[in-house]
Order: structure tokens, then C-alpha cells, then sequence
């Protein structure tokens, strides 16, 4: 078994945390459709956090990418929030955000050599 570089570990705790943001939004909106739209993309999340624990690096590209506009989706949708708290959106947007980060560190540094 491989050992994952610490910014990979890091990432993979952000992304778990988000996804368990994603879940818990529809019980602090009253199970409104704002939130149960949110439940699928955290079930996504975490079977993403799967994948990034297996040192899969070409996940961490396509993730990558979904944190980024995922942050950006959460903060617009924190600014027009109804039902769910806008602060549910915004710790996601965080949570992405440093997860795009600490994955950026993980694929700036090279491919390791086999």
C-alpha cells in the first residue's frame, strides 16, 4: 500500500467535510427541495474522498476542477439563500476552496518516478 502525500490527506478531509455539509443542509432547512438538492452531490463528495484516498491522481484533476466551481456555486447560492442558512453555504464554499487548494499543492509537485 501507497502512503498519500499529506496535502492529498488534507484535501481528502475537505471534501469529506463538505460532503457531510451537503447531507446535513435538508435537516437545518426542514427537509425543504433547496436542500434535498444538495444531498446528491454530498453523496458525490464522499464517494469522490474514496477515490482520492486511493491515490487516484487523476481523480485529483477532475476534482480539482469540481471544489473550484462548486465554491463558486456555493457562494452564489449563499447570496440567495431562502431556506437553507447562507452560512451552511458558505462553510462549503470554504471547505471547497481548501480543498482546490491542497489539491493544487498535490499536482503542482511532480508525478512521483516509479
Amino acid at each position: 500500500m501507497t502512503t498519500m502525500p499529506k496535502s492529498l490527506s488534507f484535501a481528502v478531509i475537505f471534501v469529506l467535510v463538505s460532503a457531510a455539509l451537503h447531507v446535513i443542509a435538508p435537516l437545518l432547512s426542514g427537509f425543504s427541495s433547496e436542500g434535498l438538492f444538495l444531498v446528491p452531490f454530498g453523496l458525490l463528495y464522499g464517494l469522490i474522498a474514496m477515490g482520492l484516498m486511493r491515490n487516484m491522481r487523476w481523480l485529483a484533476w477532475v476534482t480539482f476542477f469540481i471544489l473550484m466551481f462548486g465554491g463558486i456555486f456555493a457562494m452564489a447560492s449563499a447570496m440567495s439563500a431562502i431556506t437553507v442558512p447562507s452560512w451552511i453555504y458558505s462553510f462549503i464554499a470554504a471547505a471547497d476552496w481548501a480543498g482546490a487548494a491542497c489539491l493544487f499543492g498535490y499536482l503542482w509537485n511532480p508525478k512521483p518516478a516509479i
